[in-house]
């Protein structure tokens, strides 16, 4: 077994190799290791972790930081050491507070720029000094950059012509674009001039240099900030706190946010556009300056008092806003509705929308809850029957999602109950249920047979036509099969999440698992693809499953004439495989397991469509007499009579 130190670089390889920059615990872990070598401790146990990370002259919070690393280390040591001690959870509690941010003022910008420029020169072959501290401090001021990542800005990143820095490597290894403003341009434009001047020789990539022409380390900047700050005013001599370079991020921050409010600007919705431009990881990171802010909070709060007040004045709560709650809150937190169900009310919604844009001539982002009144929904629903040509199952369809939208702006906004009613009061329309459409087993061959397995693509056709005839999935079922959902082993299957979120596994016949273990070995053409792919190796479509379906229906018509009058749809293949189970003898029960059916009772479509099953019905009851009658025509003045 290794030692303890060998097994530390072993986790600090293991990590960085992931991705983690490992810097503040490659520092302090082997410090760990050489304490619990001087225990003469092979092990780590909690008392010891606890014991170092309590070590003196560190604040609080340094204390549950040292047993957090501690702890990372030790999960990984117990992998290989069952006698390590993994420390637990809340032996040091500690909750890490911000420090107040510093918002300079113009005046004192001003005060640090020209001190900058004030700075003695320790370097007097190249007077640089007071020009990068100079530039330094007004770009972190302009742009809110971190200070690391001024520090890494390499010449290659600045694009003057365009006014864009590339930040590379910043936070969590992300990378972003920065915008500067021309007159920013100008004074860096100035700065590399004076710095290629000063170094003739080839010097460092970076473009804050010292005067080795090496990189600007991140101490000597916030000594000589704090030394600036000194000599303004901005910290009195000897004191230990005050403000900070990262203050000047804080500042940047709220400038933008306060002037987007006073110019009456929906700050909430650019919100996104200033966490990327700051380079947060989530938006959560930016709303914090609106909480640190007392003047932001204040302007936040008029902003909502006035958008409140007028719509309590005008009672017309706006549709985009209660629409936007209902997929967001309604479909996706509270109900977690599947991907399909929220693209099929996603659909109706922005038909709806275009629709009453024509109607009413309004922006949907300007309508009101009573612009959608059950008259507008009528004629929507009318329009969808007799403009797109859809059936009354789909009208049905798009009349439960706004059925569904409106039950949730019932509980939102009670105050327009009678109007939501009486758009809930809509019914469903009646329509003839036909029978249901399938397949013979003649029809199945010619389609089988249709596909020309010597290409590519006709292989995978066959083999998506035989397992969808075989075990009856549905159309959205097939297209989103991986390779990890089909076994071909012993107890052959293909394993499917269906509606509902129901998963089920459907058993493989000995030819249907043949024909899929040798699309399997066919070479991938895309990392991570489906089990049935398009030409490019992404997920096929609904419209292009239809599209070579019907291809291949229109090419087996030659050999089976009797496709030619059959609409033949993915979901057909789908009652084929009932009504062969079915005409097998096979229980309705067993059949909506097989399918996926939620209820029994919807099997029932499938008996009332197999005729053999009601002949042989017939066949087994004896029927009542009957004689056959014979014509006697009328008389021919009584057939005269008739005929008047």
């Amino acid at each position: 077994m290794n030692t303890l130190r060998e097994a530390l670089q072993e986790y600090l390889d293991l990590r960085r190799g992931l991705g983690y920059k490992m810097r503040d615990a490659g520092l302090l872990l082997p410090k760990f290791v050489s304490f619990m070598e001087e225990r003469r401790a092979e092990h780590i146990s909690a008392r010891l972790a606890l014991e170092w990370a309590q070590r003196p002259s560190v604040q609080l919070a340094e204390w549950a930081r040292r047993l957090c690393f501690v702890r990372g280390f030790a999960r990984h040591r117990s992998a290989t050491d069952s006698r390590t001690e993994i420390p637990p959870i809340g032996l040091l509690p500690h909750r890490s507070t911000r420090a107040r941010p510093h918002l300079y003022t113009e005046e004192e910008v001003e005060r640090l720029l020209a001190a900058a420029l004030e700075l003695p020169v320790a370097w007097p072959s190249t007077p640089l000094r007071p020009w990068v501290f100079h530039c330094l401090i007004g770009l972190l001021c302009v742009t809110g950059m971190r200070v690391s990542e001024a520090l890494t800005l390499e010449l290659a990143d600045v694009d003057l012509d365009q006014a864009v820095l590339t930040i590379r490597g910043a936070k969590l290894g992300q990378w972003r674009l920065v915008l500067i403003h021309p007159s920013t341009c100008a004074v860096l434009a100035d700065y590399l001039e004076r710095r290629e001047r000063f170094f003739r020789h080839p010097v460092s990539a970076h473009v804050f240099v010292t005067r080795c022409g090496n990189r600007l380390d991140s101490g000597h900047v916030h000594r000589t900030f704090y030394t600036l700050s000194r000599s303004t005013g901005l910290r009195a001599v000897g004191a230990s706190k005050g403000p900070r370079l990262h203050d000047f991020r804080h500042r940047m921050a709220v400038q933008t946010l306060t002037r987007w409010y006073e110019s009456g600007a929906d700050a909430e919705r650019k919100m996104p556009l200033l966490s990327t431009y700051l380079g947060h990881v989530c938006v959560a990171g930016t709303y914090w300056y609106l909480s640190d802010n007392p003047e932001l909070m204040a302007q936040a709060m008029a902003r909502l008092e006035s958008a409140v007040g007028r719509a309590i004045m005008t009672g017309q709560p706006s549709f985009g806003a209660l629409l936007e709650r209902f997929f967001t809150q309604r479909l996706m937190q509270q109900r977690q509705a599947s991907a399909h169900t929220i693209a099929s009310y996603r659909d109706t919604f922005r038909l709806l929308l275009q629709f009453t844009h024509k109607r009413l001539r309004k922006a949907p982002s300007a309508l009101v809850l009573d612009d959608i009144d059950a008259p507008l929904v009528m004629a929507f629903l009318d329009e969808l029957e007799r403009v797109r040509g859809i059936t009354a199952r789909t009208r049905n369809l798009r009349l439960t999602a706004v059925h569904s939208f409106f039950r949730f702006a019932a509980f939102e906004v009670p105050s327009h109950a009678a109007q939501i009613q009486r758009v809930l009061a809509i019914p469903a329309k009646r329509f003839t249920r036909t029978l249901v459409p399938f397949l013979s087993r003649q029809e199945v061959d010619a389609l089988l047979a249709a596909p020309d397995q010597r290409s590519w693509s006709g292989r995978r056709d066959h083999a998506l036509l035989l397992l969808a005839v075989q075990t009856g999935l549905r159309l959205s079922e097939l297209t989103s099969l991986g390779h990890e959902d089909l076994h071909v082993g012993a107890g052959a299957h293909v394993r499917v999440i269906g509606k509902g979120r129901k998963e089920r596994c459907t058993p493989l016949s000995k030819s249907t698992r043949a024909v899929l273990a040798a699309w399997t070995r066919e070479p991938p053409r895309a990392e991570n693809q489906p089990l049935f792919p398009n030409a490019r190796g992404g997920r096929l479509s609904a419209h292009g499953v239809h599209y070579l379906l019907n291809k291949h229906v229109t090419t087996a018509t030659v050999k089976c004439p009797s496709l030619k009058n059959k609409r033949v749809s993915p979901h057909v293949l789908r009652h084929t495989t009932a009504m062969d189970l079915l005409q097998e003898g096979i229980e309705r029960s067993t059949i909506a397991l097989w399918l996926g059916h939620e209820y029994v009772e919807t099997t029932q479509i499938y008996l009332d469509a197999n005729l053999a099953m009601k002949q042989a019905v017939l066949d087994r009851t004896t029927p009542p007499d009957g004689r056959p009658g014979r014509y006697r025509p009328d008389d021919r003045l009584l057939a005269f009579l008739k005929g008047l």
